[in-house]
């Protein structure tokens, strides 16, 4: 776990700052007011199925605001179900594995 925490790539300044301020100060993907470049994200646009899979206890992600992507994606395409546990644990305790192993398969069926 520790490994795989700690293995990925470091994230360019500019690019962490642009992160924080877009999604987290500003909230801009929640709120529509989302560009990249000079085209604007919209998630009403989606039309692929989407699974969210949230974790109850999460101090990261709150469930919360991760159920917030329900108001932006047509209910016919949208699914969510909750993890219990904290933001990593939610995916990779024992007690959570076949929860989560059985509604993925059910979701990909």
């Amino acid at each position: 776990m520790e490994k795989w925490l700690n293995d990925s790539p470091d994230l360019a300044g500019l690019a962490a700052e642009e992160f924080m301020t877009n999604f987290y100060q500003h909230n801009r993907l929640h709120k529509q007011t989302l560009s990249i470049g000079d085209a604007a994200v919209e998630l009403a646009k989606i039309k692929c199925p989407v699974l969210n899979l949230y974790a109850t206890k999460d101090h990261i992600v709150p469930a919360s605001s991760s159920q917030a992507l329900s108001q932006h994606i047509k209910p016919a395409l949208y699914q969510e179900h909750a993890l219990q546990g904290g933001h990593i644990g939610a995916f990779t305790s024992l007690k959570t594995q076949h929860h989560l192993i059985n509604v993925l398969s059910q979701w990909l069926a």
